[in-house]
């Protein structure tokens, strides 16, 4: 049986929701000019005036650029991996099969695979065996790629348009992006989750459609399974995918 990664119904109810601006778009209003500090009191006749350390100031001048350029990375990032997702659909000689197919591969690369399935497992790694946790980590790469692949292609359809990026921390950048309803009924905001750990390659770990994120859904179903039909459960709708 196919997992719903996010149903088609759910997909257009987030579409048909109620009109809002992405928060990239809004503007916010400019903060006051604080008043002047205090001159400090003069330092006494007698004794050397201390000397500065303008070491001390670099740290603070470098993390900015630093941060500038990983954000950049990850814009740069979204913006080719959307490339690629929409290659697939524009092929005309693929059958519907082939094309998700393509898509699956695309995302097996782009994803991380291995850190969704240990969020998606959540706290139900407790109750797994060595042997039950070795197939889980075994089995959701595809399951991952898979059930992101098939809707996945419905939201490149759309013609996402970029917006702006956000550091969510060290190793994650939030890239946004969106596009417009019809009928001028506002626009859907979709946020790409990038990772980058160390020299690795950079690598979506969620897409959230209106601040709805599939990746929570899924392990809210994962735990509803585990705990009606136990790990063993779990397994084998890892097996049927």
């Amino acid at each position: 049986m196919k997992a719903q990664w996010m149903s088609s119904a759910v997909l257009a109810a987030l579409i048909g929701l109620a009109a809002q601006a992405p928060a990239w778009a809004q503007s916010k209003p400019a903060s006051s000019v604080p008043s002047p500090a205090k001159p400090p009191a003069a330092l006494p006749a007698a004794g050397p005036a201390l000397p500065q350390a303008p070491a001390a100031t670099l740290p603070a001048a470098a993390a900015p650029a630093v941060v500038a350029i990983w954000q950049e990375d990850a814009k740069a990032f979204v913006q080719a991996l959307l490339v690629k997702l929409a290659a697939p659909g524009k092929e005309a000689s693929l059958t519907a099969a082939q094309k998700e197919k393509a898509l699956e591969a695309v995302l097996a690369k782009n994803l991380a695979v291995q850190r969704m399935g240990a969020i998606l497992l959540g706290n139900n790694r407790t109750v797994a065996t060595p042997a039950q946790l070795e197939e889980y980590n075994r089995l959701v790469p595809a399951y991952v790629a898979r059930t992101f692949a098939e809707r996945i292609d419905e939201l490149v359809a759309q013609n996402l348009k970029m917006g702006a990026t956000s550091a969510r921390s060290a190793r994650e950048v939030i890239v946004s992006t969106g596009f417009a309803r019809k009928n001028n009924q506002g626009d859907v905001k979709v946020n790409w989750r990038t990772v980058k750990v160390g020299a690795g390659p950079i690598q979506v770990l969620d897409v959230s459609v209106n601040g709805v994120s599939p990746l929570i859904v899924q392990r809210e179903e994962f735990t509803s399974i585990v705990k009606q039909k136990g790990f063993e459960g779990l397994l084998v709708r890892l097996r049927a995918n």
